[in-house]
């Protein structure tokens, strides 16, 4: 029974409510919209994928424009242009954009990938090893400028497909369980607190596993 979970980039909710001034317009200091952009990002970096837990805190993680405010000064402050990246993918992606305008990412095989209007598993796979292999421009535009492959963004994607895989033997192991427990009525007390007793210690591993290898909750 594999488990169905956007282990690598989900698809994000994307939304236009972002609160304004009574002018009706953004605020001009754009941290305003950081737990906003936070929570539309699922705390994930919406470039390498990791997870602010799996990067240490929140204090690791910046909001990025998009689209570069050197380049488009006039979205500075709007929320839309606003995204939740890693300290490292920030500082990598800087400036650049090879597209001509703010309407359009990408330029050839140059460019970005908007996670809010594009589906980013088209554009990426997950190797076992962790390292991200691309199937379309520009992705390997981006894994190469931001270094998404670099070891610890390896490492993290690798320990989630180890999670998952575990994750989903125990649960395995807790349905075998359940089903004794209810098909079989010959059952003992004693084997049916036994029984019990062994399906809490898979919980108690499932836990152990969410917490050591993933960092968060991504069930």
């Amino acid at each position: 029974m594999p488990i169905e979970i956007d282990l690598f980039f989900p698809q994000l909710p994307s939304r236009t409510n972002y609160k304004r001034k009574r002018n009706n317009k953004y605020y001009s200091n754009y941290s305003v919209y950081r737990k906003a952009i936070r929570m539309d990002c699922l705390g994930r970096c919406v470039y390498c994928d990791i997870h602010e837990n799996e990067n240490g805190s929140q204090a690791n993680m910046h909001l990025d424009h998009f689209r570069p405010k050197e380049k488009f000064p006039r979205l500075y402050s709007n929320p839309t242009n606003l995204h939740w990246s890693c300290a490292e993918c920030n500082s990598l992606k800087s400036d650049y954009w090879p597209a001509a305008s703010p309407d359009s990412t990408i330029n050839g095989e140059q460019g970005f990938i908007d996670p809010f209007t594009e589906n980013r598993k088209d554009y990426f796979k997950v190797a076992p090893t962790g390292e991200l292999i691309p199937l379309k421009a520009p992705a390997s535009y981006k894994i190469e400028l931001l270094a998404l492959n670099r070891e610890f963004r390896k490492r993290v994607r690798k320990n989630r497909l180890i999670a998952v895989k575990m994750l989903t033997e125990e649960r395995k192991r807790i349905a075998e369980v359940d089903a004794i427990l209810k098909n079989r009525t010959d059952l003992s007390k004693k084997e049916v607190t036994n029984l019990k007793k062994l399906k809490r210690t898979f919980n108690a591993s499932i836990r152990h596993i969410i917490v050591s290898n993933l960092n968060f909750d991504l069930l």
